[in-house]
C-alpha cells in the first residue's frame, strides 16, 4: 500500500532488484510524506555503498497503475523524489525515468525486473 501526505495513492508490491543481498523488509505499507531533491538521494547512494536496497514498486492492477503512474509524473514535474524515512530505513521513491536513472547512477546497472 502506498499513500503520500496520508492520501491512499494505490496498492503495490515490491520486488527485489539488486543491491544488498540481505536487506531489511519493506514495511506493507509506505507513507511518502517528503520529496527529496536528486541530488540528496545521489549523496545517500553513495554514502550507503553496499547497504543500498534496489526495490522495483509494481501496482497490484492496472486500475491501480493509474494511481501510480500520477504519482511518478508528479514527482517527474517537480524534479524530487519521494521519501519514506523509517527508524530503520530511508526509502527513495525513485520514478522510472531515465534522466532521474542516469543521474543517479543507476541507468546502466542491471537489476532485475520483476
Amino acid at each position: 500500500r502506498l499513500s503520500k501526505l496520508g492520501e491512499f495513492c494505490c496498492d503495490v508490491f515490491a520486488c527485489f532488484a539488486g543491491g544488498n543481498p540481505t536487506p531489511d523488509l519493506l514495511a506493507p505499507s509506505l507513507s511518502i510524506d517528503q520529496r527529496a531533491k536528486l541530488d540528496h538521494c545521489k549523496e545517500h547512494l553513495d554514502f550507503a555503498g553496499d547497504l543500498v536496497t534496489v526495490w522495483i514498486l509494481t501496482a497490484t492492477t492496472k486500475r491501480q497503475a493509474k494511481g501510480m503512474g500520477a504519482l511518478c509524473e508528479y514527482f517527474v514535474s517537480k524534479e524530487r523524489v519521494g521519501m519514506v524515512v523509517t527508524p530503520a530505513y530511508s526509502v527513495y521513491m525513485v520514478p522510472p525515468e531515465a534522466a532521474f536513472l542516469e543521474k543517479l547512477g543507476l541507468a546502466s546497472k542491471n537489476f532485475a525486473r520483476p
